[in-house]
């Protein structure tokens, strides 16, 4: 959300996907956190994307102990203390450690000299419906486990939660951080635009038509005939496909 002071950038961080992604941002001085977990790191080319990150000063995203040590040892060898982000998963069940696991990784980055913990967070399932009550449940879990993890730490972390949909629909989730995806294009993650919530598109798509023919009324057009023509239609190819 835009900040009141004019002199001031519009966001306060970047979130990325990955690192070709953070690679790719104008140079800014604000921080970046690449949300994809790190695993696996010395395949292939992704020890030097790695390095390439830690000396960035980039926050990578952990959510293993094999992880944490790996991300531990490039910090070390680059002589860099790296920082990190972790997810939790409190319902999602898609990334993210579980609620379980998470003090034991918190133990383990803690134990890493090389690391610096600088934030944790969560993703919903179901923010844009609203009221949800698995996100006022996952929320209660995730309270639960960071709170129990800053009384641990004698510190506080910072947290972060909402989606799109949590920022308009549960406003106690916004926490430090929030995380708009969709909504930054424009598009209510409700589906249903409101007026308290104003949202502009911030691109349109094009391409050209490459084709145009006249179909006669009953012929089906497209994969799975998912589109019959109910009178004799004039139709245009656009080349837009899987890219």
């Amino acid at each position: 959300f835009p900040i009141d002071d004019s002199d001031s950038p519009e966001v306060d961080a970047f979130a990325v996907a990955t690192i070709d992604e953070a690679a790719d941002l104008p140079t800014s001085e604000l921080p970046v956190t690449i949300l994809r977990p790190v695993e696996n790191i010395f395949l292939g080319r992704q020890r030097s994307a790695i390095e390439y990150a830690i000396r960035s000063g980039w926050t990578l995203t952990i959510d293993t102990p094999s992880a944490c040590d790996d991300v531990a040892r490039i910090a070390m060898s680059c002589q860099r203390r790296a920082m990190v982000n972790v997810m939790i998963d409190t319902g999602l069940t898609r990334g993210g450690v579980s609620i379980e696991g998470f003090p034991f990784l918190i133990e383990r980055i803690e134990g890493h000299p090389s690391l610096k913990l600088v934030s944790v967070g969560t993703h919903f399932s179901s923010s844009e419906v609203t009221p949800d009550p698995l996100t006022r449940e996952q929320l209660r879990r995730f309270l639960h486990a960071t709170d129990a993890m800053n009384e641990a730490l004698g510190r506080p972390i910072k947290r972060h939660a909402a989606n799109s949909g949590a920022i308009f629909f549960t406003p106690e989730a916004q926490l430090d951080v929030v995380r708009p995806g969709i909504a930054i294009l424009g598009i209510d993650p409700g589906l249903k635009p409101g007026i308290d919530r104003p949202l502009k598109p911030v691109m349109k798509w094009t391409a050209p038509i490459i084709g145009i023919k006249v179909i006669a009324q009953g012929v089906p057009v497209g994969y799975n005939q998912t589109f019959i023509a109910r009178r004799t239609t004039r139709i245009g190819l656009v080349p837009v496909g899987y890219a």
